[in-house]
């Protein structure tokens, strides 16, 4: 036989909605650590992604800053070939003119390649300005100085003078090919 008083009373209906209870907490409070976890976890992925987003961003960024001033330096280049070559035959009409003073033909060849000098170098003048924008001071003061020649040059042939120092003469195209090579190459 069962001895009722050796066993203990029967649990009351509150101790299981109070056990329910407590699970369900245990629950939700598991799955707010996890999703706390996850979240943390996540935002530290996202922000590396981020991260190297903006490192790719800046590297492809400083390739494209590059290559523009690349194609600056090259279009710019080019451009010095003709006031170059218009200051040569205005030097050349010149000393056709003092060789022959009375001429009116070379005097009229003279004036003509004076004016197309002027327009050459006004046309490289308005190529500098692009450059301008992209290249450090160390490619941009060789840029001023053959400027300045070339428009030194010109007064001179204008006045009947040859120039002091001609362009082929100078260092300063080799500098400026110098100082936008140090550019380009990450030295300036």
């Amino acid at each position: 036989m069962i001895d009722y008083e050796s066993v203990p009373p029967t649990a009351s209906p509150w101790t299981a909605v109070i056990a329910a209870a407590a699970a369900l907490l245990g629950v939700l409070v598991g799955q707010l650590l996890q999703s706390r976890r996850e979240n943390r976890t996540w935002e530290r992925q996202s922000e590396e992604q981020r991260r190297r987003d903006r490192e790719l961003w800046e590297r492809e960024d400083r390739h494209r800053f590059i290559e523009l001033r690349r194609e600056k330096y090259a279009d710019l280049l080019s451009e010095a070939i003709g006031p170059h070559t218009m200051l040569l035959i205005a030097e050349t009409n010149l000393l056709g003119t003092l060789s022959d003073p009375e001429s009116e033909e070379k005097t009229s060849e003279l004036k003509e390649s004076i004016e197309a000098a002027r327009r050459a170098i006004s046309e490289f003048h308005a190529n500098v300005l692009p450059v301008r924008l992209v290249a450090p001071n160390a490619v941009m003061q060789p840029i001023h100085e053959f400027m300045t020649l070339l428009e030194s040059n010109l007064d001179d042939i204008a006045r009947g003078a040859q120039p002091n120092v001609t362009v082929s003469d100078s260092d300063i195209p080799d500098r400026i090919q110098a100082a936008m090579r140090t550019d380009l190459l990450g030295g300036g």
